[in-house]
Formats: C-alpha cells, structure tokens, sequence
C-alpha cells in the first residue's frame, strides 16, 4: 500500500477495515467478558477502542496498517475492561516527610487492628446487638467508650460527615434555642450612582461578540443612548439543592439623553456605514423595577438542561417627579432539553407588554439577531410582543459507528434545525396590560426556518434561513455566542 500520509483514498481504505462493534461484541473474548462483568461495560469498552482507533488513523495512518486486525482489537479491549475493573486504591511509598498525610490515606493501620478488621467483617458481628442483654443495641458504644476515656469526656459518638456533626451539636447544646444557619441564602441592600452609555439590546447580543462584529464586519447590533443616576434596591437570593430564585426591587432615578453615532472605524466591511443611532425621548425617568425569577438549569455531560424563568416589571410615574408615566413588563421563559446522548431540543419564549406612553427607548422590537432570523433588523415595533425561538441540536457523534472517514470528525459538531415566530402589535396606551392579547391567529405571527452547523458547544454557529411566511430569498448567518 502506499504511504497514507498523503493518499486520501489510503486512509479511506483504513477506516473501513475497522471492525465493527457488533463484530467485536460477538467475539468468543467479549462474549464472555459479557457474561461475567456485564454487556454496558464491555460496550463502553468497545467504543472507546474504536474511538482511539479511529483517532490513530486521523493523525498516524501510517502507523495503523496492519493493526486493524479483529483479534487485535479485541485483545485491547479486553485490556480495556481489565483496566475498568481494577481497584484504584493501591500501596505507595510516603517519602514527603508527613507522617498523618491526608492524600497518601492519613495514618496506616497498625497489624493488629487489620486482623481484628480481618475477623469481624469476614462474618457476622455484634456491630448492633447487646450480648449481655440479649437484646438489639446500639452501634455507637464500641468507639464511645475509647472516646470517652481518651477525652475525659462523659458521652461520645462518631459520625461520618460534617452536617451529621453539627445538627448533633446543635441539637445537644442549644435544644429549644434560635440558631442562624446560613441555608444559601442572601439579602442584598445597596445603591449605585451611575453615568453611561446604555443599550436595551443586550438580550439580543452580548457586548463581546457585538464588540467583534463592529471591529471586524462594520455591522453594530445594538442602538445607544446617555444615562446617568443613581438607584437603590434590596434583593433577596437563595439557592436549594439544584433551585436558584432572586427577587429584587429597585427605586430608579435617571436622566437620558439621545447620541449620536459619531464613528465610521472598522478592519473589514468595506464601504459599509453604521446604522444611525435612533433618537430616544430625553428626560428624567423616576420608576420602580421589580425582578423576580427562578432557574432549575444545570449543565451535564449531554448538554444544558432545566427551565429558566425571569421577569422584569417597571412602573415609572411623572408622581415621582419624572417626565414620563407608563409600565412595563417582560418574561423570559426557557427550556433546555437533552432527548439522547446526542440530541438536545432548546426553546425560549418571550413575552412582553406595555401600558400608558412607552418613551422610544422602552419600545419592543423584533426582526434580526436572536429573534426572528430571516427578518430585517428590527423591522417590527410595537408594545405588545410574543416570540418563541426554538433550536434541534443533533451532535455529529450519533455516526460514530458508520464505518465512512468523515465520521470521526463529525463528533466535533452539531447540526442545528432552528425555527422562530413572532407577533407584534400596539394596544391603545390606555389599556391594561392583558388587552392587545385577544384573538390571536397563528396568521399574524411572523416565522422562519433555517439550518446551521456549530461547533460542539453550540457557541460558534453558521447557516441559512428562510422566511416562511412569504416567499423570499435565504438569509446567512454566524454567531459565536448562544442566542439563548
């Protein structure tokens, strides 16, 4: 054969001389194996030789002729699975110096006390039996007594973690008492002052990535404007087990001001412009912002998984010594699925609504970036808004078993079936909050699909998407952070 260094066609022909695991797991070795340390072992082993191999063949094909035979093969997964079923506790030698070390295992057993260990847990014992009684007992006097006459203390008892030791203390030396236990809790009461070029966009993109799309594509996501002030809030936050909730309420006061976008830098983009900052309504803003939220979100091996759910509530009112008179509110709800080891589905949706005159830079908008996909960039404005982003993550491992090339370096990337839909309308300011809702028809709502491929953590993305309320051609994409 010639040199698969740089004869694709070569390497090809190694990749499919690799066994496949029903091949292996059917060998006479592995059959047994099966039999004796369990089918999930022995496939877990299997996949990961496989995987090896197959990493072998991508950077030392040269090295692989020859070494794709069954047999061996199989003779290293039998190593595999030996090596799984080892005891990872082993003797060492302590040369540091330390005597009680608490990473060589503390203090070794003297011969005594490991043949006393030898002859009671090699049957039964009187670990919880009375024998002068005759009668049940209790399992914590063979240490009391050493206890109590090594301390000089009149009872003893030996537990195996630190919450056990506390809530016996507790319970022995304040019984009936108030004792403060910090439980993952916190209550926040502070204030800022603050002067600042401010966005409402950061739901739509993060500052490094916007930052990156300025400086090299001449495109900037986000709309400016000038705030200064100053505010105080109190919050309060707790987390239990796996559950993280917040509420916080703040007293705002600030003045804003319109800017203008006075830059036309960039490396790339050619002769492109910037978009011209719109202009806001300027004045002095006195409101009451109330954020409450909960998220059961956790990261596992199969990805992000949970709900997050989030709200803000703002009242600003010109009693308050303001310029302007409305209320606001917004809710995120997410969704993180894992379905397989190597499918996710991923939903947002977002809700928001408005009362009394929305200033400009309170407005909802949708249409681009991180909303609706194949829309103009916010082409859609009003003060009650609906939108739903839905993304099918399928990871490129789920062919790790074909026996083709490319499929060893699939598992670096995800597909991605992504879908958005949005309704957008403007209710009379007089309304309520819930008026503007009524009698919604799948017809308004304004949706797309698209396809992309990202890297393994769905940060870096790239695709095409399509309208599919009307006929209309494809719009690119590319991200390198999640849109939710």
């Amino acid at each position: 054969m010639k040199n698969p260094v740089n004869n694709p066609q070569a390497v090809a022909s190694l990749y499919r001389q690799i066994p496949s695991v029903d091949e292996l797991m059917g060998r006479p070795r592995l059959a047994e194996l099966v039999r004796t340390a369990g089918r999930g072992l022995v496939l877990n082993a299997t996949r990961n030789v496989l995987e090896g191999v197959r990493a072998a063949i991508q950077h030392k094909p040269e090295a692989m002729e020859g070494a794709l035979d069954a047999a061996r093969i199989e003779e290293q997964v039998v190593d595999e699975v030996r090596r799984a079923l080892e005891a990872s506790l082993r003797p060492v030698i302590n040369a540091t110096g330390v005597v009680l070390h608490t990473n060589l295992g503390r203090a070794p057993l003297v011969t005594a006390a490991i043949e006393h260990l030898r002859q009671t847990a090699t049957q039964y014992s009187n670990l919880e039996y009375d024998l002068d009684a005759r009668a049940r007992g209790k399992r914590d006097v063979h240490t009391a007594r050493l206890l109590t006459s090594l301390l000089g203390a009149e009872a003893a008892v030996v537990v195996n973690n630190c919450a056990a030791a506390v809530f016996l203390v507790l319970n022995t030396l304040a019984k009936g008492a108030e004792v403060i236990v910090s439980r993952g809790e916190l209550i926040e009461i502070g204030g800022e002052g603050h002067s600042l070029t401010d966005s409402r966009d950061q739901w739509i993109i993060g500052t490094n990535e916007n930052t990156a799309a300025s400086l090299l594509l001449h495109e900037d996501y986000r709309d400016y404007y000038g705030r200064e002030g100053f505010s105080v809030h109190t919050g309060y936050y707790t987390r239990q087990d796996f559950i993280t909730a917040q509420l916080s309420v703040a007293y705002v006061l600030d003045k804003y001001t319109s800017l203008e976008k006075r830059t036309e830098w960039s490396i790339f983009g050619g002769r492109k412009v910037f978009r011209p900052n719109p202009v806001i309504d300027d004045g002095r803003m006195r409101s009451i912002v109330v954020t409450p939220g909960f998220s059961t979100e956790t990261r596992t091996s199969r990805g992000q998984e949970g709900w997050t759910i989030y709200g803000t509530a703002e009242f600003a009112d010109e009693r308050y010594g303001g310029d302007f008179n409305f209320s606001q509110a917004i809710a995120d709800i997410r969704r993180y699925q894992p379905l397989s080891w190597y499918d996710n589905f991923n939903i947002r949706l977002r809700v928001g609504t408005s009362g009394g005159k929305i200033p400009a830079q309170k407005t909802f908008e949708l249409g681009g970036l991180s909303s609706l996909h194949a829309r103009p960039y916010k082409s859609e404005t009003g003060n009650r808004m609906i939108l739903v982003n839905a993304e099918y993550i399928v990871n490129g491992d789920f062919l790790r078993d074909l026996d083709f090339w490319p499929s060893g370096l699939l598992r670096h990337f995800n597909f991605i079936v992504l879908s958005d839909a949005g309704l957008m309308r403007s209710a009379p300011s007089e309304e309520g909050w819930m008026k503007g809702f009524e009698d919604i028809r799948f017809s308004e709502f304004k949706h797309d699909l698209g396809v992309g491929l990202s890297n393994r953590s769905g940060s870096f993305r790239i695709g095409f998407v399509w309208r599919t309320d009307v006929k209309s051609p494809g719009r690119l994409f590319f991200r390198f952070e999640r849109p939710f």
